[in-house]
């Protein structure tokens, strides 16, 4: 999966701010572990892609993943895995049979055992997800009506 994590850069908006984080960055440095380059305005344009700043600081070991590459790689790793995951799906139907529910949606059915779904909410939309076996479907009631 290509999900890079990235260090964090604190840029300076004003020329006489790229001093003062040159200085936060030391003072921190001898109170915890946490590494800091300084990056001058010179060489911030290879390291952040803009001249936007005056100047700034990177810590390396701070930062996020950027969260669409990360869905983005483990919706195919899922897949790949043979995973069906459906979006904007109404489920149009629940019919109970012994331990065992057939889930009609739009463009199929699944059949899962009775204990295997859970909901959320989000948005003020409930959210279904149902799992058989290894394989996890999320089901989506946009009407807001308790369909299991």
């Amino acid at each position: 999966m290509i999900c890079p994590y990235a260090g964090r850069f604190r840029g300076a908006s004003h020329p006489s701010h790229y001093a003062d984080l040159i200085e936060q960055a030391e003072a921190l440095a001898k109170v915890v572990d946490f590494p800091a380059i300084a990056v001058s305005r010179q060489d911030q344009f290879q390291e952040v892609g803009s001249n936007a700043y005056y100047g700034g600081v990177v810590y390396p070991t701070d930062g996020t993943l950027q969260p669409a590459k990360l869905h983005r790689g483990l919706c195919q790793i899922a897949q790949q895995a043979g995973v069906l995951m459906l979006e904007h799906t109404m489920v149009r139907g629940v019919t109970k049979q012994g331990n065992y529910q057939q889930v009609q949606y739009d463009g199929g059915m699944i059949k899962r055992r009775s204990s295997d779904y859970r909901h959320e909410w989000l948005h003020g939309k409930r959210i279904w997800q149902i799992q058989t076996s290894c394989h996890s479907y999320s089901l989506r009631d946009d009407r807001n009506r308790r369909t299991a």
